[in-house]
């Protein structure tokens, strides 16, 4: 495979959603196991499967993943984009 096809570029996904063809499919993924995280990044760092989070007694609890592991993964992985589940504004007085 070429090496620019490799490095994540948001215009692949851009296109499909414009219904152009791309340089190749896009790679895109939400929602990463635990497991998955570990095999990909050597350590257990949580995951971005929110039912993970604890969202009754009944569900395995796995902590959330920081961004920056979750960007680390995108490029490792060459995704071509990402998603934030929710960003905290605070305001300074």
């Amino acid at each position: 495979m070429r090496e620019d096809l490799k490095k994540p570029n948001i215009e692949r996904l851009l296109a499909t959603m414009r219904g152009e063809i791309p340089d190749r499919v896009p790679n895109y993924e939400i929602l990463l196991e635990a497991r998955n995280v570990k095999a990909l990044l050597g350590k257990d760092l949580g995951t971005t499967m929110a039912a993970s989070r604890g969202a009754s007694a009944e569900v395995f609890y796995s902590p959330p993943l920081e961004a920056k592991y979750f960007a680390e993964i995108c490029q490792k992985t060459g995704m071509d984009a990402m998603t934030l589940e929710a960003l905290t504004l605070i305001r300074i007085t």
